[in-house]
């Protein structure tokens, strides 16, 4: 009876020290979430975005992070960018903006963003601002950015996204879409990088006004970019400079109604090119041996 009482007094003081935390973890994941990201980032932690829509206004900075940022699947986490979207300074060339959801500097270890939906809204979802590769926009210029470092070699991992652009008749939008290059992983821009691995799967891409995904400066790591869609963009993959002999598959993505080209690799990567398709028919395979 002794026990019983001293396990009902301790059930009767501690419940509502539970409920209380239990309460503030739903609260926090609620309207703008922008804050509650970036501090999550700057302590280290990996993060789980419960199911929800929810809103980020505005470009979130991270430098040293490595971890897994992930959501309940596509279609249940969805985080949307509009009305004003806010950028940041491009400090590789001062009096230059850019705007992103996430923006990784300098990863130490691996990072893993996954199962979630990226909504941009409107023909003007962000601030006017002086991209430094495209100028006066008022486009989402990247979903995901992350870069590598100059002391280990690390994975950068995209799976199961859904990243939806929009059209935009707006002058300053990016070939009549409200949304650039929405993912891209490179190697540190110090000469002594280290290499960078990039897997980019289940992914699906809509209205991207440049590229959809952009491998570069990899600093001799490996890339595989397979089962994807990509769907009413100006071109599809990018293999970019600094990327000679680098091996990259490209292999079971469907692509449709690319206005420019479907992949560009014109720095040498050794890309093994197959099972792909475009506006439902097979595109020829390019896998060198």
């Amino acid at each position: 009876m002794k026990n019983q009482l001293i396990k009902l007094f301790l059930l009767i003081i501690f419940t509502p020290l539970f409920i209380a935390c239990d309460d503030e973890e739903t609260t926090k994941w609620q309207g703008d979430i922008t804050d509650v990201l970036r501090a999550e980032l700057l302590a280290g932690n990996d993060i789980t975005i419960p199911e929800g829509i929810y809103t980020v206004s505005e470009t979130i900075v991270q430098d040293g992070y490595c971890g897994t940022i992930k959501g309940a699947g596509k279609g249940l986490t969805i985080l949307e960018a509009k009305d004003g979207f806010k950028s940041v300074d491009f400090d590789d060339q001062p009096g230059t903006k850019i705007t992103a959801f996430f923006l990784i500097n300098d990863a130490p270890c691996d990072v893993t963003f996954s199962d979630m939906t990226f909504n941009i809204i409107g023909e003007a979802p962000a601030e006017l601002h002086n991209n430094p590769f495209a100028q006066n926009r008022i486009t989402m210029d990247n979903v995901i950015v992350v870069s590598g470092n100059t002391e280990n070699a690390i994975t950068v991992t995209y799976k199961n996204l859904e990243i939806n652009g929009e059209p935009s008749t707006d002058a300053r939008a990016a070939h009549g879409k409200n949304l650039m290059w929405p993912l891209i992983a490179f190697a540190s821009d110090d000469a002594a990088r280290k290499a960078v691995d990039l897997l980019i799967e289940n992914c699906e891409v809509n209205h991207a006004g440049q590229i959809a995904f952009e491998y570069l400066q990899a600093g001799g790591g490996k890339g595989t970019i397979t089962n994807n869609k990509v769907n009413d963009s100006y071109r599809g993959v990018w293999l970019g400079w600094n990327m000679t002999d680098m091996e990259v598959d490209v292999t079971n993505n469907e692509f449709s109604n690319i206005s420019d080209y479907v992949i560009e690799n014109k720095y040498g990567a050794k890309c093994c090119f197959m099972n792909n398709i475009e506006d439902g028919v097979a595109m020829d395979d390019d896998c060198p041996q």
